[in-house]
């Protein structure tokens, strides 16, 4: 056997980001080195820097990894009513944690607890506008199809169903998970779907 074909450089660039994610989860943002990246990723150095300027630039792609898969739990659900929908995206969600399969709670807060001189926030503020921009649309498709009240706000009704998921996110990482497994967070979520 010969060599391996070296990777095309979208796809280099897309398993460098994919590593980064999971060396932050492991041993959070500061020290995700350079040095780390390129030996997960199974490059050097100067390979690394062929395919991104500096850390910040693998950083700020692996933040965009990162939101696809949370985009990706959003995404999760196509079916039924946009009721329907929103509890399926809270019950997946609430699996996902709950299984240890979660491959963005971790990750997703080392990078929110990363310092100011990371320059991560910027970043993260666009992303997480993003996620709650998401949600809003569902929930107006809910209100362009009667399933939702039409005086509902989207946006902060958005917002209450992402403050179920982050407490099912902190929940995990404080080893809290009968807050999931107990259903407690569900019934937080049919309150709020009640509600509306």
């Amino acid at each position: 056997m010969g060599p391996k074909p070296r990777m095309v450089t979208a796809a280099r660039k897309r398993q460098i980001a994919e590593v980064t994610v999971d060396i932050v989860a492991e041993y959070g943002v500061e020290a995700t080195t350079t040095s780390r990246i390129a030996g997960a990723a199974g490059i050097t150095q100067s390979a690394l820097y062929r395919h991104f300027t500096n850390r910040n630039a693998i950083l700020l792609a692996a933040l965009d990894v990162l939101y696809e898969r949370i985009h990706a739990v959003i995404r999760s659900s196509e079916e039924g009513t946009v009721r329907d929908r929103l509890r399926a995206i809270g019950r997946f969600h609430s699996e996902i944690v709950s299984s240890d399969r979660s491959t963005f709670v971790i990750p997703l807060f080392e990078f929110l607890a990363a310092s100011p001189e990371a320059g991560l926030r910027k970043s993260l503020r666009v992303h997480q506008l993003s996620v709650i921009r998401e949600l809003a649309d569902i929930i107006e498709q809910g209100k362009t199809d009667g399933s939702i009240r039409e005086e509902t706000d989207s946006e902060q009704l958005a917002w209450e169903l992402h403050g179920v998921y982050w407490a099912e996110d902190i929940a995990y990482l404080m080893g809290i998970r009968q807050f999931i497994t107990s259903g407690r967070s569900t019934t937080m979520l049919h309150h709020i779907l009640e509600g509306i």
